[in-house]
Parts: C-alpha cells; sequence; structure tokens
C-alpha cells in the first residue's frame, strides 16, 4: 500500500499534484538534494506537465534545477503528501525513481544541490515523503537504513 503523509483537511479543497522525484547517488553514496531560496530542501524533481511522462518529467527538472543530466532507473515507489503551498493545497502524487547522475550540463540551475549522506539529509528534508523516500526506497548498497 502507498504511504500517505500530511494531514488532509476537510475544509480544504486539494489540487492533484502527480510528481517525479529521483533518489541520485555519487561514487561516494551521497544523495542530491535542492535547497531553494527559502531554505527548504527537497529532492531533485518536480510536477508532472501535460504530456509528460514521469520518466521524462525527471530528465527535465534535473536539467532545470540542478544542470545535471541523468539517466533514469527504475520506479522505486510512490507516495502521497498532502501540502499547502503558495499554489493552494496540493495532494502530491509522488512517483520516486532510482537515477544515475551522469554529468554537469551547460547553463544555469534553478536551485543549489548539494550531495549529502542519506542519513544527513533526512532531517533536512521539507517533505515527509521525501524522508521516507530516502531511508526506504534507496538502492541496495547506499548507506541508508
Amino acid at each position: 500500500m502507498e504511504p500517505v503523509f500530511g494531514t488532509r483537511r476537510a475544509d480544504l479543497v486539494y489540487a492533484a499534484r502527480p510528481g517525479a522525484y529521483g533518489l541520485a547517488l555519487d561514487e561516494h553514496s551521497r544523495i542530491a538534494i535542492v535547497r531553494l531560496e527559502d531554505d527548504r530542501y527537497f529532492l531533485p524533481g518536480g510536477g508532472i506537465e501535460q504530456d509528460e511522462t514521469p520518466e521524462t518529467c525527471l530528465l527535465r527538472e534535473f536539467a532545470e534545477e540542478i544542470a545535471w543530466s541523468a539517466r533514469i532507473g527504475t520506479l522505486l515507489g510512490r507516495a502521497t503528501q498532502f501540502v499547502e503551498s503558495v499554489r493552494g493545497p496540493l495532494e502530491v502524487r509522488a512517483h520516486y525513481f532510482s537515477v544515475t547522475p551522469m554529468a554537469p550540463i551547460a547553463g544555469p540551475a534553478e536551485h543549489d544541490c548539494f550531495w549529502l549522506p542519506p542519513m544527513e539529509a533526512i532531517p533536512l528534508m521539507a517533505r515527509e515523503a521525501d524522508r521516507w523516500a530516502i531511508g526506504h526506497l534507496l538502492p541496495t548498497g547506499s548507506s541508508a537504513p
């Protein structure tokens, strides 16, 4: 069963927001995380746009957010997170994929990217679903539990 995080308030109408997020490890088993301008941390990824698959969304998001090319691996799991954002109440329906970072690409990155050991990244994550994904879905051989 797919885990659900956050509280769904009865007085709010949540817009469904499917998204794709990457669990990308470097050669030192550190995971990529992004920091937004307001000092909140997330896994690289974002909302799936019309006519995109989760995989094409994730490739686009890696290029836009952190200016890296990537190879998308397996779908590791899914989770739902209820959030209240500047866009209004959202029901984030996250697809989490293993990702192999390939190389930096030319152009600016939307966000700062940090590579941290998974156990250091978990408490920084703004969303419970991302914390769960790092702790439970990382491919074998990582340093996460």
